[in-house]
Order: C-alpha cells, then sequence, then structure tokens
C-alpha cells in the first residue's frame, strides 16, 4: 500500500534567498537613511557658524534631513517587524507540515490496528443494542394487558410507490394497568428479492384520532420481511383510545407483474389466555385504483369471496371477524389482465 503523500498547497511563504533587486533596494534604504542623517548633522553644525543670510537655508535643510532621517528609522522599526512575523508564519508551517508528514509516514501502520478496534467496538455495541430490543420486545409481547379493534386497510396503486397501509386501532388497556407502550409488527413484503426496509424507508406517520396523545415509533427488529416497533403513547393510554400507523411499502409488486398475490396477517396472542388474541373486532379492506372494479377479486381463506362496495369508487373490499384466533389469517388477491 503507498504511504500517504503530503502536497504544499495555497500561497506558502518562499525559503529562497532575496533577490538581487530586493538586495539593491535593501542597500539604498539603509545608505539613504545614512545619508539623511549625516546632511542633517553636518547642515546643523554650518547654520551655527553661516553668515545670517544662510542661516534660516541651512536650518531648513537640517530640519528636513533630520524628518527623513526619522521616517527611514520607523519604516525600518515597521519592516523588521513585518520580517519578523512572516519569519513566525513560516516556522509555524513548517511545523504543520513536520506534523502531517509524520502523521502520513505512521497512519499506514496504525490504520489497521484503529479500524480493528473500532470495528469490534461497533460490533459490540451492535449485539448490546440488538440484545436490549430483544429483551424489550419479549418484555412487551407478554404483557398484553389490552384489547384491540383493528382496521387494516391496503391501498394497491398502479405502482409500488402509490402501495399504503393504513392500521387503524380502538385500544382499550386493562383498568389497572395504563398503557404507555405497544408493540406491533408492520406488513412487510416476503418475497426472497424484497430489500431490507428500515423505519426510516417506510415514510411511517402515527398518530392519536384526537391528538390530545402522542405517538412516537421506534424500530425494534429490522430484517428482511419483518419490522417490527415499539409505539410509546404519551401520556399513557388509560381509557379507550383510537390511533392510527400510515407508512408505504412496496407490497404488491407481485400482484402487478403476476396478476395474482396473497396476504398474511397474523393476530396477537393474549398472555393470560393464548388461545384467545388481544382482537375484538378485525376489518381487513383492500383499495384498487379506480376503474379497476371489473378485473380485481379477493378471496378469504376459507375461498368465500370478500365482498365489495356496492357502486364504490375506488374499488373496496372488505372482511369482518369478531374475536379472531391468534393464527395466520390469509386473503387471496387477484388482478386481472394488470401484469405490469
Amino acid at each position: 500500500m503507498p504511504s500517504p503523500t503530503v502536497r504544499e498547497t495555497g500561497n506558502t511563504p518562499s525559503k529562497t534567498g532575496p533577490t538581487s533587486w530586493q538586495q539593491l533596494k535593501r542597500t539604498g534604504t539603509a545608505t539613504g537613511a545614512a545619508t539623511n542623517g549625516m546632511v542633517a548633522i553636518i547642515s546643523g553644525l554650518l547654520s551655527i557658524w553661516s553668515e545670517e543670510s544662510w542661516r534660516p537655508v541651512l536650518i531648513g535643510i537640517s530640519i528636513a534631513a533630520a524628518l527623513i532621517f526619522v521616517a527611514h528609522l520607523a519604516y525600518g522599526r515597521i519592516r523588521m517587524s513585518h520580517r519578523r512575523e512572516v519569519g513566525a508564519l513560516i516556522a509555524q508551517h513548517e511545523e504543520e507540515l513536520s506534523v502531517l508528514r509524520r502523521a502520513a509516514a505512521i497512519a499506514p501502520e496504525n490504520r489497521p490496528k484503529r479500524e480493528s478496534a473500532y470495528a469490534r467496538r461497533n460490533h459490540q455495541l451492535e449485539h448490546d443494542l440488538r440484545s436490549l430490543r430483544e429483551t424489550l420486545q419479549e418484555v412487551l409481547v407478554r404483557t398484553t394487558a389490552y384489547r384491540d379493534d383493528v382496521e387494516l386497510t391496503y391501498v394497491i396503486g398502479a405502482s409500488a410507490v402509490e402501495d399504503v397501509v393504513i392500521e387503524r386501532r380502538r385500544t382499550t388497556p386493562a383498568v389497572e394497568a395504563p398503557l404507555s407502550l405497544f408493540t406491533t409488527r408492520l406488513t412487510m413484503p416476503v418475497e426472497p428479492e424484497t430489500p431490507l426496509l428500515r423505519l426510516d424507508d417506510v415514510d411511517l406517520v402515527a398518530r392519536s384520532e384526537d391528538d390530545r396523545i402522542s405517538v412516537r415509533s421506534f424500530a425494534l427488529t429490522e430484517r428482511t420481511g419483518l419490522l417490527r416497533c415499539l409505539f410509546a403513547f404519551f401520556p399513557a393510554i388509560t381509557e379507550p383510545t383510537g390511533w392510527s400507523v400510515r407508512y408505504r411499502v412496496p407490497l404488491w409488486t407481485r400482484l402487478r407483474a403476476l396478476g395474482t398475490d396473497q396476504l398474511t396477517w397474523s393476530p396477537l396472542a393474549r398472555n393470560d389466555d393464548p388461545a384467545r388474541s388481544t382482537i375484538v373486532i378485525l376489518t381487513v379492506r383492500f383499495v384498487f385504483p379506480r376503474g379497476t372494479r371489473q378485473d380485481v377479486a379477493v378471496w378469504d381463506d376459507s375461498g368465500a369471496p370478500v365482498p365489495c362496495g356496492e357502486g364504490e369508487e375506488p374499488p373496496t373490499f372488505s372482511w369482518t371477524t369478531i374475536d379472531p384466533d391468534p393464527r395466520v389469517y390469509r386473503w387471496q388477491v387477484e388482478w386481472r389482465g394488470v401484469r405490469r
């Protein structure tokens, strides 16, 4: 692996000596200052012994020469101060370059060690976070002191970007246990070629019906085909409360490609009675694009057709059951002639 190269860029102060013109200019300045000093001294002495008529002239020459001499001295001091500042900048620049050269020389040797340490630390943090999420999920799944009315609406778009899922719930907590945390799985595509979808990818919006309760969402499990979320209520729910979750997932790509697809969904079992689910009333709706009424159909897992609203646009198929069992429910969806 080649060593990094440090390049000097920008307006780097020159290290070369002054040019001949600079030497001549500096010599001329020093000579001029000395000459003006001598002229001031000689003019002052001559004005003492000169005739009365020449004395004002010689005094004027002496004063002018003295002023020029003082100006030269002030100019020389300013130049010396500027030269010291430039020297300090050059020294600082050299020191910075030296540090960069040493860092560039050392970095290739230490980089693998540092990267390995960072990788181990990141792996440990990810492991700890995953363990925390799994523990929290296990605790929440076992804590099902509530009952739910659930309405699932699947908006089937003409393209993947138009696929939307809306989950409306009316949650009733146990009288003795206010509900502040709620966990559920979002409906996700499960085809092998489906990319991993994280919570940030699905544009999820959660809110209560009256907006008096804030609903915040957090991801517990993010895997291909599985997105389990934690919803936190502020303040905690103490009475029957309506709230909803809306998100976007490309759920019906297979339906648009082949004309047929299947949806599966499972109610959560109650902790105190595993033979029953937490849901009192479960409603599932399928909403197709306008103008497709004659080409679409839905069947439940018993083979019975799901009814479509009479004259309803867009075509909407609704299926409802009371006290659903904690098992897998399936619906067969058909869209004849779509093949996109």
